[in-house]
């Protein structure tokens, strides 16, 4: 699947999604602690149960999966914090992917059953809960539950870091539950190519205020195509009660659900905030701390993403590659504090390192347009590329 906006699925997400795989099951569930430490980090930190998971399902916790045997119940020694929980089935080929979000504090227990006709885990209530907690306690479920991979600790916080549970009662879909979930393709009668459908986000995500709606006129109609300052202000008040910390929490919540929930609504949020933010001149300024706090949200993201992601021919032009580029123009405003122009020059330099290329000049590239009857097109679909991942 291609956007014009240079993001293609195929060659990006696959590339992604093999390299957390591999890296995954290059993991042990066993772990190299003292055995009184490991008995001191279980106590103290969270557990989740997963009872009667089906027998070889890929069951996932953050950015770690493996696959499971009849013995194992859970999880054990979780941090605090947000935490992606998802599975597939090895009768669909593990080619369909589930996700539910926790947020532990320090000794949490969560419960969770399969359900068969379902196909889900539902969580588990009242006294049988209780006998359950009580049980995890006392350590009977110790020998079935494998332990949180703490070496990979560090690098689920820099990208989680924001995600609270305001964040995500405010995102999470009516059922919390997360599917994967591709663009919809639809025939159009057309001569030039075939277009798809996007289908209704299950998602709370915030609605970026259009132009339209914001009544603007006149000089300030024509202002906001330069800068996008008034947009963000007005996204931030209405949404976010002023929180600028919860709007970087609902971009990391996006890229989460795209990269390991597999969910294109995921990608389309994650563009559209990086969008916007990347096109508010006077914001940097305005916002100072909203963007020293941003650039460090992207960098942790842009780690995360294939080492030739800007060198394909058909992505090297992408949305991301322009929001950069308009991140180091930001630093040429006299007014910028030293902070933000310190880290957007660190984030020039992983860009250099991480992708072996340079940016190139904004004023170059295809403008992004937000309008519906602009938006991108689809390039024809693939013979062979039936799916995103």
């Amino acid at each position: 699947i291609e956007r014009v906006i240079g993001l293609q699925f195929p060659p990006i997400v696959d590339l992604v999604y093999l390299e957390i795989k591999s890296s995954m099951e290059a993991q042990d569930m066993e772990m190299n602690i003292d055995p009184d430490e490991a008995t001191k980090m279980t106590l103290e930190n969270a557990f989740l149960i997963m009872l009667e998971c089906p027998a070889k399902m890929r069951f996932g916790i953050d950015n770690s999966s493996w696959e499971v045997g009849n013995k194992f119940k859970g999880v054990k020694m979780i941090p605090p914090g947000a935490h992606y929980v998802h599975y597939s089935l090895p009768d669909e080929e593990n080619q369909f992917k589930t996700g539910f979000w926790i947020y532990t504090k320090r000794k949490d227990i969560v419960l969770r059953r399969w359900n068969q006709d379902l196909q889900t885990f539902l969580p588990i209530k009242g006294e049988e809960a209780l006998a359950y907690e009580e049980a995890v306690q006392k350590m009977e479920f110790d020998a079935f539950l494998g332990p949180y991979p703490v070496q990979r600790a560090t690098m689920w916080q820099e990208v989680t870091n924001y995600i609270d549970e305001t964040v995500l009662f405010k995102i999470e879909p009516m059922d919390k539950v997360i599917t994967s979930k591709q663009y919809e393709y639809v025939e159009k009668e057309t001569s030039q190519r075939t277009k798809f459908q996007e289908p209704q986000s299950s998602f709370f995500f915030s609605m970026i205020p259009t132009k339209k709606a914001m009544g603007l006129k006149g000089e300030a109609l024509t202002m906001i195509n330069f800068d996008k300052t008034p947009i963000l202000e007005a996204l931030i008040k209405r949404d976010f009660k002023g929180q600028y910390k919860m709007l970087l929490g609902e971009l990391q919540f996006a890229f989460i659900v795209f990269m390991i929930g597999e969910n294109a609504d995921g990608l389309d949020q994650w563009r559209e905030l990086n969008v916007l933010m990347c096109h508010c001149n006077r914001a940097v300024v305005q916002f100072a701390d909203l963007y020293i706090d941003y650039i460090p949200v992207l960098y942790s993201q842009m780690k995360q993403l294939p080492r030739d992601f800007f060198k394909e021919e058909s992505t090297k032009n992408n949305f991301l590659c322009r929001c950069i580029s308009n991140l180091l123009q930001f630093q040429d405003d006299e007014d910028v504090s030293k902070k933000f122009r310190k880290r957007v020059k660190k984030l020039r330099t992983l860009f250099i390192s991480h992708f072996e290329t340079e940016l190139t000049d904004p004023d170059q590239l295809e403008e992004f347009l937000e309008d519906e009857e602009d938006r991108p097109v689809i390039v024809e679909l693939p013979s062979n590329s039936e799916r995103l991942y």
